[in-house]
């Protein structure tokens, strides 16, 4: 799977499967999803909007001073018992081609 790349200003858009151990969709008890940029910084918190049990759409709004290097999406979930953390990557490039 490629790294999807975006631009400052430009919205990521991410659909989300949230499944248990055995590949059912769940929804889970709690989620958190931070975004960080390419020197580790925390840039913001994403709240995930449900679409269908176990599907979420993620959608965050880079900043106009977005830096250029791999962004990256930390998901983790809680349901009952089972826990999951996922992580999901980008790029940011500072001018469009």
């Amino acid at each position: 799977m490629s790294t999807p790349t975006y631009y400052p200003n430009e919205t990521v858009s991410w659909e989300y499967e949230f499944k248990n151990e055995s590949g059912d969709r769940i929804d889970p008890d709690s989620i958190s999803c931070y975004i960080y940029d390419p020197d580790d910084s925390v840039k913001g918190t994403i709240t995930l909007d449900k679409v269908s049990t176990g599907l979420y759409d993620l959608d965050y709004n880079l900043p106009s001073d977005a830096a250029d290097g791999i962004w990256y999406i930390v998901l983790s979930i809680v349901s009952g018992s089972y826990k999951k953390t996922d992580l999901l990557i980008l790029k940011v490039e500072k001018a469009a081609p």
